[in-house]
């Protein structure tokens, strides 16, 4: 069937005022306009973001949720807060002369509640209107009656911040303008007839929010299978337990019962629950729920049932048995986490490179892309709407499972100094000795491959930390991308763990050299051709060739570069991209750069020390390596990369007035006086003098945890009882070389 059966309505900001006359009314147990400068500023500038990438239009804000009364009036049962403010929006428009020849055609009135319908009637309704702050009587020396306050202060601020946005596009105004009225829509619910509003409001009031992009999206994908009632259940059990992002995927679904002795979680993932299904999609799983579709047509969608967030059906049955072992905090959200599968899903081989085909992480826009999927917009092949919305539940579970068992989860837990907080684990079942089952987390590799699960953890979190914003996480994308692809498809678990350790280094390498400094290198290579990193860039450098990204999990990809490390070395300090320390500040370096010069001095520190019992030899080859002796070893032994780390310390301070040095500004600027560190520490000893410091960070902060990096700085600086150029100089030098290593 086709999507467009799907009773939501979307609808443009210009026909739902200017266009066409709708009578909406606020009902009196709404609250009244409670929004403030931030929610107001927080939607304009989210508009103003989606105008700027012309390559996808249009732009949902939300839903609209009403009741229809009579022939004109729609009560507002949800909706009310965004949709007061578009009209503000608008009112502003017409009061600074931008609608021409447009007026506003559509009322929005308060039940019960005069002084709000007063605000509302005084807004300009045509060009040139002004907004007096009264009610527009029609006679001229008629009484003044009274406006609701925060109608009149949310007008203010709505005018002001279009002002000002409107200021800022100069040539862009015009065409900004008209993306407003055409291309920003709402999606429009009306409830239909026969529905009990009781129960309506009553799931309204529990929400406590408006309908999230995400359940609009599950509506869209399970409209198209409305005619398979099994699929429709068990793609609906699959999002809602893909939607519980903070506990294991088979935990979420091992409460669901097949019958008395299968679960749907050991249906998907075997009986030990720690292996995916081999049947394909999941069209092809010969899976039944009792019950039937005798639902009418015009009420296939459940609307209610996504309301009601059938999600807490998992959740309810969740306790605090051993079943429930191995909740964690999670590294991204579920609609960043949809647009992760949906771009995998479109990308068959290789992401196409042209823009209308080009998916972007940014969770805005997640409406938009997903009907593109199901209208086939972004298909080399010819599939119908239902094969689509089979396809994506199917990745998506899979995804999902790779989430959870094969990349790195924050432990619930606050971080302790020497506690590790990040753990890579695959759940599984197991029997003790009285036969009782149970689940527990175990790590990924075994113990006799302890090396190999230490250092993953490290490449992980590392990644995981340099990107920790819920969206735009392409490194995600492209492991996850990786563990679904058909390379890995057919190899047993123990070859996509080996191949996955090799994929996950390799980008991490790659990341560096190919993507960071890539522009170094070549005939061309000059600090104006460095590439500004925009949200497709990382796309464009590791996706474009096919053959870079399937050779990224070969055990010979580092030989078989085409530049070598010293090549790319010798175009950094060439460029001066770190700075000399005496002539030259540093370039713009990424905090990748530091995370990953963190990562190699751990693993310089396993490779080459961790097995000498020796200390005497320990510290002497301290000394040659690293530049420093007395080193405390015990730091690189619990070395974590601290998700606190966020803040770039100058040791030799930026505020620091004993050396009077025209060059100071250069001294301080470069790779050999930049370290990471925990953002409470850099505020609270960022201006001391280098040697307080060592004081003070020892005393009261885990460094160890910021930075190795920085620990060896401040050791250098114990050892000479100084810090200065000598020191940043040699040190900068000893650290490209372990980078480029």
């Amino acid at each position: 069937m086709s999507n467009d059966a799907v009773p939501l309505k979307e609808i443009s900001i210009k026909d739902l005022f200017l266009d066409k006359e709708f009578n909406f009314k606020i009902p009196v147990y709404q609250r009244n306009y409670a929004w403030k400068k931030d929610e107001i500023k927080t939607l304009i500038n989210d508009i103003r973001d989606v105008f700027s990438d012309h390559g996808h239009p249009i732009y949902y804000i939300g839903t609209l949720v009403t009741s229809r009364k009579d022939d004109d009036c729609f009560e507002i049962i949800d909706g009310q807060q965004r949709l007061t403010t578009i009209r503000l929006i608008l009112a502003a428009l017409l009061e600074l002369g931008e609608l021409k020849g447009l007026s506003v055609k559509s009322s929005l009135s308060f039940e019960a509640r005069t002084a709000s319908t007063n605000a509302m009637k005084a807004l300009p309704e045509n060009s040139g209107d002004t907004f007096s702050f009264n009610h527009k009587s029609k006679e001229p020396e008629g009484p003044k009656e009274p406006v609701e306050q925060s109608i009149c202060d949310g007008y203010k601020i709505a005018k002001q911040q279009i002002t000002k946005l409107l200021d800022s596009l100069d040539k862009e105004k015009l065409p900004f303008i008209e993306f407003f009225l055409n291309n920003v829509h709402v999606i429009h619910y009306q409830i239909l007839q026969n529905v009990d509003l009781n129960h309506f409001f009553e799931t309204m009031n529990s929400r406590g929010e408006q309908l999230e992009q995400h359940e609009i999206v599950k509506a869209m994908v399970l409209g198209c299978l409305q005619d398979d009632y099994n699929l429709r259940k068990l793609a609906n059990y699959i999002w809602d337990g893909c939607f519980e992002m903070n506990s294991y995927i088979q935990n979420n679904l091992s409460k669901i019962k097949l019958d008395d002795k299968v679960t749907l979680a050991s249906r998907l993932f075997g009986d030990s629950y720690d292996s995916l299904f081999k049947d394909g999609t999941i069209d092809k799983l010969s899976i039944t729920f009792s019950g039937s579709d005798n639902t009418s047509d015009e009420q296939k969608i459940g609307f209610l049932e996504i309301l009601d967030d059938k999600n807490a059906e998992i959740a309810a049955q969740k306790n605090n048995d051993d079943e429930n072992n191995g909740e964690f905090l999670p590294i991204i959200d579920f609609p960043n986490f949809l647009l992760i599968v949906l771009k995998i899903t479109c990308s068959s081989d290789v992401i196409a490179q042209d823009d209308k085909n080009k998916i972007t992480l940014d969770d805005k826009k997640l409406i938009t892309y997903f009907k593109l999927y199901l209208k086939g917009e972004f298909d080399k092949e010819s599939k119908n709407p239902k094969e689509r919305a089979v396809l994506f539940i199917t990745n998506l579970l899979k995804a999902r499972f790779f989430l959870d068992n094969y990349t790195v989860h924050h432990s619930l837990h606050l971080e302790e100094k020497n506690s590790p907080p990040w753990k890579l684990q695959v759940l599984k079942e197991v029997e003790d000795n009285k036969q009782r089952k149970s689940k527990r987390p175990f790590n990924l590799f075994d113990e006799n491959q302890k090396p190999k699960q230490d250092e993953l953890v490290q490449l992980l979190s590392m990644f995981e930390v340099t990107y920790s914003s819920k969206s735009g996480k392409n490194y995600l994308f492209y492991i996850l991308k990786f563990l679904l692809s058909k390379k890995t498809r057919l190899l047993s678990c123990e070859d996509i763990r080996d191949k996955y350790f090799n994929f996950v280094k390799n980008l991490a390498f790659y990341y560096l050299n190919f993507v960071y400094f890539g522009y170094v290198i070549g005939d061309n290579a000059s600090q104006q051709s460095k590439v500004k990193f925009d949200k497709n860039y990382f796309d464009n450098k590791i996706l474009a060739d096919a053959d870079v990204f399937d050779d990224l999990s070969d055990d010979d990809f580092l030989s078989n570069q085409k530049y070598s490390n010293s090549k790319i070395k010798e175009g950094c300090l060439k460029l001066n991209v770190f700075g000399d320390v005496e002539n030259q500040r540093a370039q713009d370096i990424s905090l990748f750069i530091f995370n990953y010069l963190d990562y190699k001095l751990w693993k310089v520190y396993f490779e080459k020390f961790k097995g000498v019992s020796d200390s005497t030899d320990k510290q002497k080859q301290s000394l040659v390596v690293f530049g420093c002796e007395k080193l405390n070893f015990s730091n690189f032994e619990g070395f974590y990369f601290s998700s606190t780390r966020g803040s770039l310390e100058h040791y030799l301070p930026q505020t620091y007035d004993d050396l009077q040095d025209p060059k100071y500004d250069i001294h301080i600027n470069c790779l050999g006086n930049y370290a990471m560190i925990g953002s409470e520490a850099n505020s609270s000893g960022s201006n001391c003098d280098p040697l307080l410091k060592v004081e003070i960070y020892n005393k009261h902060y885990s460094v160890s945890t910021s930075s190795l990096k920085f620990i060896i700085m401040m050791k250098i600086c114990e050892n000479a009882r100084g810090w200065g150029v000598d020191q940043i100089r040699d040190h900068q030098e000893r650290m490209i070389n372990i980078l480029f290593d």
